[in-house]
């Protein structure tokens, strides 16, 4: 999808840099929080308005300013669009393009939704008693934390959230003093807080990235903590599980995968790990299975803790492949971000793979690429099935829509196309070239096809991809006849025939020359529905090309080449791939579907 297709922010400025601060937490009750947060813009052009995202959260005041204090405009005028999550601040003058600062001071709340800035509460562990400081509501205790993705950050903070919109961050937040606080970065400072009990503790500054990796997290937290054998700018790195009071010992075995598999990818992919430390932290609610905040991943807890008398053994395999994942993520998705959630598939696919590569390469007895066909691939299969599947990669026009495609096409549909191309290119190969990806996009925004770009110049091969549901067709050749036989490959009622969804399938064969002069593609046949299950033959040509084109949402190819016997007794023609140079030929399928057709060219003799 081309970027003017995406319903986005106005790209009137850019955010360069946060600087935010939390305070005035309220432990209980309402469950509120103040904030101010200062973001310095770059203003690209002449505006009299500033829109940013923000969700559930009440602005008292917005001001820009530049940094030598000659200019100092507040918004005369605050509006919300609730439907697009965004609010609006207008300004009576206009505001040049210049170097800018935008101070937004609010008021958030951490809800209970898991999204945002948000409350676990959860029974203390019999064996440690929490700290007094720790919030409690009866028979419960809570820890905070945070879940950004994909467009949640805006729940806690104004700001610009979009994973192309990348900056630095600066974050402190006022805790009681008996709490632990974490996010993205070691502790730089402390200081008193508003009142005796409080402290303010603040962090070192962020690399470039985006909103949505942003994280922090409050807690009665004690850890583990492991380091890397591999250095870092001379000196190892340190790898903490942090868990609240009571449970650390559970976090053993996540420790031992991680810091083993920061040091595992940092070779892989010929980059170090980029941070000066590695957290994960067992939130005891979560939506999701994990998350990989740069330099704090939150983890489900059954996803991280096992407890070596009561887990069951299997569970160890989940931990090592979900540790291994969201690491995958501090260089595939961190360090070089998709450029719009279109690539969803492309960071978690590529994760989804290269957890499992981690977990054989440091458990080969344990056989993972048997479990992932079994697991992975087949449900990917069962979900592909349906008439409501899509393709892999989706365009998505609007950032609220991208909840739809967290599903098992994303992830294992999207993973066994890596680790195919992974095996035709040969594993060194692809990671080579996706070690040239990340060196080439490193702290900035990448798309599906930089990579495929990537990937063809270490491979000297042309890499591209048409992903989408799978056309299966069967075909024989005779000494003048092609015949096709085609299957649905539908697991829902309908079937064969079924007119209650329109054609199950459009597939197009193309019987005549080859196309030479950009417009005459020869004479064409179409089949629908009459394909499903029978046998239609065609005239036959010395060259046939059969392109697939079914309808939205599936996306298809045509595997080959051609075999079988003439229906004649004869010898039969015998028909191998031909590789032709791209030409402006008319596509078959018509300009509302040119980024699903899929064509294969073969020479028959």
């Amino acid at each position: 999808m081309a970027s003017n297709d995406r319903d986005t922010l106005p790209d009137v400025a850019k955010p360069v840099h946060y600087d935010i601060s939390l305070f005035n937490l309220e432990l209980g009750g309402a469950w509120t929080y103040h904030g101010i947060v200062k973001i310095d813009l770059k203003v690209i052009s002449l505006t009299g308005e500033l829109v940013l995202n923000s969700k559930e959260i009440e602005v008292k005041s917005a001001e820009i300013s530049d940094p030598k204090g000659t200019l100092s405009l507040k918004a005369s005028n605050i509006s919300y669009d609730k439907s697009s999550e965004r609010v609006v601040f207008r300004f009576q003058e206009e505001i040049m393009p210049a170097d800018l600062t935008l101070t937004v001071s609010f008021i958030g709340t951490m809800n209970d939704s898991m999204a945002g800035f948000y409350r676990s509460k959860y029974k203390a562990a019999a064996s440690a008693a929490p700290d007094a400081d720790t919030p409690k509501d009866g028979e419960f205790h809570y820890m905070l934390s945070t879940h950004f993705e994909a467009c949640d950050a805006r729940r806690a903070i104004p700001c610009f959230d979009e994973p192309n919109r990348k900056a630095t961050f600066d974050f402190e937040i006022e805790v009681p003093k008996g709490l632990v606080a974490l996010s993205n970065m070691p502790v730089k400072a402390e200081r008193p807080g508003n009142r005796p009990e409080l402290n303010f503790v603040s962090f070192a500054r962020t690399p470039v990235m985006s909103t949505y990796l942003l994280a922090w997290a409050i807690g009665d937290f004690e850890y583990v903590e492991a380091r890397t054998e591999r250095k870092y700018n001379g000196k190892s790195i340190p790898v903490r599980v942090y868990t609240t009071r009571g449970l650390k010992e559970q976090a053993r075995f996540a420790l031992e995968c991680a810091h083993r598999t920061v040091d595992y990818f940092s070779e892989v992919f010929g980059i170090d790990y980029p941070l000066p430390k590695s957290d994960l932290l067992a939130v005891h609610e979560f939506a999701a299975g994990a998350m990989e905040n740069w330099g704090l991943v939150t983890y489900r807890t059954t996803t991280v803790l096992f407890d070596e008398g009561k887990s069951d053994v299997r569970c160890k395999n989940c931990i090592a492949y979900i540790v291994a994942h969201e690491l995958a993520h501090q260089w595939f998705g961190n360090l070089v971000t998709m450029d719009w959630w279109s690539e969803l598939w492309l960071n978690e696919g590529f994760a989804t793979w290269v957890g499992w590569l981690a977990v054989d390469h440091f458990y080969p007895e344990w056989n993972v690429w048997s479990q992932l066909v079994v697991e992975s691939v087949q449900n990917a299969f069962q979900l592909d099935s349906l008439r409501a599947s899509h393709p892999i990669e989706v365009p998505v026009k609007n950032a609220l829509e991208i909840g739809q495609i967290f599903d098992h096409i994303s992830y294992r549909k999207g993973s066994s196309v890596i680790r195919m191309l992974s095996s035709h290119l040969g594993q060194q190969t692809f990671l080579s070239g996706v070690a040239d990806y990340l060196k080439a996009h490193v702290y900035g925004n990448a798309t599906t096809n930089d990579l495929w770009s990537a990937l063809s110049k270490a491979s000297k091969q042309d890499v591209s991809m048409r992903l989408g549901a799978t056309l299966l067709a069967a075909l024989a050749v005779g000494t003048t006849t092609v015949s096709a036989l085609q299957n649905i490959y539908i697991g829902t009622i309908g079937g064969c025939g079924s007119n209650k969804y329109g054609p199950d399938w459009w597939v197009w064969f193309i019987d005549g020359p080859a196309c030479t002069t950009g417009t005459d593609v020869g004479p064409t046949q179409y089949f629908g529905n009459e394909l499903c299950g029978k046998n239609v033959t065609i005239l036959g040509h010395q060259f046939i090309t059969f392109t697939g084109c079914p309808p939205p949402p599936y996306g298809g190819y045509i595997p080959g080449p051609p075999t079988g016997v003439s229906d004649d007794g004869a010898p039969a023609l015998t028909c191998s791939p031909v590789t032709l140079p791209n030409q402006d030929c008319p596509s078959p399928c018509g300009s509302s579907y040119p980024d699903v057709t899929v064509t294969t060219n073969y020479w028959c003799s």
